[in-house]
């Protein structure tokens, strides 16, 4: 098989604050997801397992990315396999296998969005209504189960 596939898919909450750093020219993001799953062991009890996977965002998505994400956000992401090498102080050759990402998607994040644990990222609250009673264009578009079971209305010919 003379090419393969790296890709990869990752859903899971950051564990912690994103960090960006300055590689030369380019800014790098490196953040760390936690991605669980849950099985049955042999005594049929159900149990969970967590694999933290460190994943690198290059350029000014990483910028954008640090300005908007934080601990607990869930996020989706596409990306490649990567692994480096390096030595360290002792001479040892030490390994690292990352994700660098071309794609991510921010979803909902089990923090509060109006927490006050630092101003410089605080996001908007989503609200329904405006002052006036008006609903916002977000309610307008959200679809309830109910509206799905009524048939569409019938058009004038």
């Amino acid at each position: 098989m003379a090419n393969g596939l790296n890709k990869v898919y990752l859903l899971g909450f950051l564990g912690e604050d994103p960090d960006l750093r300055q590689a030369g020219n380019s800014a790098v993001l490196s953040m760390r997801i936690a991605c669980s799953e849950t099985y049955l062991d042999k005594n049929r009890e159900l149990q969970e397992r967590t694999e933290w996977v460190t994943v690198l965002v290059f350029g000014r998505r990483g910028e954008a990315l640090a300005k908007f994400t934080r601990k607990g956000d869930r996020v989706f992401v596409e990306g490649r396999l990567r692994t480096s090498s390096w030595t360290d102080r002792d001479g040892n050759n030490r390994y690292s296998t990352n994700v660098v990402a071309h794609n991510i998607s921010v979803g909902w994040s089990n923090k509060p969005r109006n927490q006050q644990d630092d101003p410089e990222r605080q996001r908007p609250n989503r609200r329904e209504h405006y002052d006036d009673g008006t609903v916002t264009a977000d309610a307008q578009r959200r679809i309830s189960s109910a509206d799905l079971l009524e048939p569409p209305p019938k058009l004038p010919v």
